[in-house]
């Protein structure tokens, strides 16, 4: 899967969803029918949802997330990666709080109803303003 020498990580052609992905997907149509979002549901929406909850417990940020979806086989950009986020956020599926490191302010997301708490340092995280 190289084009010109650069290796793709989009998937040509729409894939049909893994079977585990299956009952994900029919939750966030749902979700996003209850939230009034329009817009389709799509194989990179359940595999994100996925990789979330495979990484419970942990800060999940973006870097961890994306690695997990390549760890998972999932062809994933990081700008897909984040209109996913952001579209699981605004259905109520994932939470995204505010984590301060190194001095820099940075999104890390978790499931509804987690108390999330860093690794590194060991501080609760607060959910991120509206």
């Amino acid at each position: 899967m190289f084009a010109n020498g650069i290796p793709m990580h989009r998937a040509t052609a729409a894939a049909p969803l893994p079977d585990h992905h299956a009952g994900v997907a029919a939750l966030i149509r749902t979700r996003f029918d209850q939230e009034g979002i329009r817009a389709q549901v799509k194989p990179h929406h359940a595999a994100t949802l996925a990789a979330v909850e495979a990484l419970e417990g942990t800060v999940a940020d973006v870097n961890a997330i994306y690695k997990t979806l390549v760890d998972q086989g999932a062809a994933a950009g990081v700008t897909q990666l984040y209109r996913a986020l952001k579209l699981l956020v605004q259905a109520r599926l994932l939470v995204r709080h505010l984590h301060e490191q190194d001095g820099r302010v940075r999104s890390v997301y978790a499931l509804p109803g987690a108390a999330p708490v860093c690794h590194h340092c060991g501080v609760a995280l607060h959910p991120a303003p509206h």
